[in-house]
């Protein structure tokens, strides 16, 4: 986003047994990343100003952003699944939410929300429970780099087989050995259609 400087990455997994899943995956995708945007977009708003803000600042803006887009995924499920007449659970799905942004000052200011999975084997699904105030800010997790960071969003489809277990998500060299190989991908002609192959 080139006014605010701010890098968005948003992922959805669907729940294998909602009917609906992958639809409900890009409802909530989308959503999410037009409400950011809208936001981001809005002079009349503090959020473009986010690598200038204090670090006070910059927290409630960066929750501030991501609760409106939580807001938005779960309020498109509902209107949908009125709207074809479904339970909102056929449109069950994760929800990965990720910012980065160059600080004013130096330095990378980043910020993610997680509704998914906690641990191995253990799945969370995005419904209206995760809106309230206090469930929000117990899934934003923050960070300030030197540095650009290097952001990666997956779901257990990538992650179970590339890590397998807890400890190998805590192992550096795993990480690199994943990075290392997502270089030719991310180095292709069409690098959208690239990772694409890599994922199936």
């Amino acid at each position: 986003h080139a006014a605010s400087g701010v890098h968005l990455i948003i992922v959805a997994d669907g729940a294998g047994s909602a009917s609906h899943a992958r639809y409900g995956s890009k409802l909530a995708v989308n959503a999410a990343a037009d409400t950011i945007l809208a936001l981001l977009n809005d002079p009349g708003k503090p959020h473009h100003k986010l690598a200038h803000a204090d670090s006070a600042t910059r927290k409630q803006i960066a929750d501030n952003l991501i609760a409106n887009a939580l807001h938005a995924a779960v309020s498109t499920h509902k209107t949908a699944a009125q709207q074809a007449g479904l339970a909102e659970k056929a449109l069950s799905c994760t929800l990965l939410i990720a910012l980065t942004l160059p600080l004013a000052g130096g330095g990378w200011y980043s910020a993610g929300y997680q509704v998914g999975g906690a641990y191995s084997g253990e799945t969370q699904f995005l419904t209206a429970a995760q809106l309230q105030p206090d469930d929000i800010q117990r899934r934003i997790r923050t960070i300030e780099t030197a540095a650009a960071p290097t952001v990666i969003l997956m779901t257990d489809g990538v992650s179970d087989p590339k890590f397998e277990t807890d400890a190998a998500l805590e192992n550096p060299q795993r990480w690199q050995a994943l990075w290392d190989e997502l270089q030719a991908p991310l180095a292709a002609d069409d690098p959208k259609a690239a990772l694409h192959e890599w994922l199936g």
